[in-house]
């Protein structure tokens, strides 16, 4: 083996997301010159690595690895399936095509959960927090409060546990990209569910162009973003940003990257570096970041009002365009129909069965099919009607018929009740 890494003791003691990218058509993935086993102390074994599904779809070579402890996701770049190892068959695709038009930016994990951070679409960006339902194969949207609506991150790191903060991104709107200043974005907060601005007042395009396509690397108590011949090293405590030029490192070109928060390997070009974060003698403080809230929906919609006016009327051409185009495709294209006979769903009827012959409200049944508060309303709605189907389907094949039936409310007409009938 060609490159032979071991990171220090201190792996695994952080409850931060370990990372590790890598270009499948690379040199050094091709021919196996990257010891993994040693790199990840074993967690990504070799088999696991270098059997990686094969897609040839169009939508890229790299592959994610998003891992805390044994809990191990893997995805690819601009796709929405997701896999899980298993010893017995590989890798095992848990997404069943049910979600369309989207590009996840980030991912992370938050209590054994995968967690999709913004996500880019066809006309339009999603400022939206995703989480991965391993038991339906799909994503589904969670609640947000002061969305910035059109905000995709393209750099983002978190700070604890329960802190996505975005120094760098774009906004999307009715086809129109416009890139946000560097240095500044939004971040959420994942205990409230809560979007709040992130601001400097630093100056850099004497020093650089864009961090677009720059490289993030999250380590536990600071970040270290590359572009090119530049570097930006944040201190997540004090917020303090640092500048230093280095040696050039074309980022369209490297070939793996992992980080285990606390320190990072890439290579590129066939060659090996290690990344210490580590604040260096020459680099030069450039001023601080800082996090606001956001008091409405309007002080979002004036932050990109002087950036949308000259391209209103083009965009509204575009909108138009588009309205046209989806209608075309929805009248000559039907959907697939979503797939969930792969999910044994007989656990859950043996518990609905204990209920059998009562009469549930939505939330009662939400309950009973663990279904999070947490989603929004229409997630929530169509989670439901996937499960139920689910359900009836399964026990049609039982016992005849259908377990879980609807019927209007005998006091309020208005309302629908559920109703559990083995």
């Amino acid at each position: 083996m060609l490159f032979f890494f071991v990171f220090s003791s201190f792996f695994g003691f952080s409850e931060m997301e370990k990372r590790l990218i890598v270009n499948v058509q690379s040199r050094s993935y091709r021919q196996q010159l990257i010891a993994i086993d040693s790199i990840t102390h074993g967690i990504i074994s070799a088999e696991m690595f270098y059997h990686l599904p094969a897609i040839n779809d169009g939508t890229g070579s790299l592959y994610d690895f998003t891992f805390v402890d044994s809990v191990i996701f893997l995805t690819k770049r601009c796709d929405f399936r997701v896999w899980k190892w298993s010893e017995t068959e590989g890798w095992q695709n848990l997404y069943s095509q049910q979600n369309r038009g989207w590009c996840m930016s980030n991912r992370y994990i938050r209590n054994n959960e995968l967690l999709g951070f913004t996500a880019k679409g066809f006309w339009t960006s999603q400022s939206g927090l995703y989480v991965f339902d391993k038991t339906l194969g799909n994503w589904d949207l969670l609640d947000v409060r002061n969305s910035p609506k059109t905000y995709v991150s393209s750099g983002d790191f978190k700070i604890g546990k329960d802190t996505i903060v975005s120094v760098f991104g774009k906004k999307v709107e009715l086809g129109q990209s416009y890139e946000s200043e560097m240095l500044e974005g939004y971040g959420l907060n994942l205990k409230t569910h809560t979007w709040f601005r992130v601001e400097s007042k630093i100056e850099l395009k004497a020093k650089m162009n864009t961090l677009l396509g720059g490289i993030v690397f999250d380590f536990e108590n600071s970040v270290l973003i590359i572009k090119g011949e530049t570097s930006l090293f944040i201190e997540k405590k004090s917020k303090k940003v640092f500048y230093r030029p280095i040696e050039y490192i074309d980022d369209n070109k490297i070939e793996f990257c992992y980080n285990d928060c606390m320190k990072a390997l890439i290579i590129h070009g066939g060659m090996q570096k290690v990344i210490i974060p580590r604040l260096e003698k020459d680099a030069k403080y450039m001023g601080e970041i800082c996090f606001t809230d956001i008091e409405n929906i309007s002080d979002i919609d004036s932050f990109t009002a002087a950036m949308r006016f000259p391209w209103f009327w083009g965009g509204s051409l575009l909108l138009v365009l588009g309205f046209v185009l989806g209608m075309f495709l929805m009248t000559t294209k039907k959907l697939k129909k979503r797939t969930l006979g792969s999910h044994n769903h007989t656990d859950l009827i043996k518990k609905l069965i204990q209920e059998n012959d009562v009469l549930l409200a939505t939330h009662e049944l939400d309950n009973l099919l663990v279904i999070s508060g947490d989603l929004n309303a229409d997630s929530r709605r169509v989670k439901r009607s996937r499960i139920i189907h689910a359900v009836n389907s399964e026990y049609q094949l039982m016992a005849g018929k259908k377990l879980i039936t609807r019927e209007r409310d005998p006091k309020d007409k208005r309302y629908m009740l559920y109703r559990i009938k083995k």
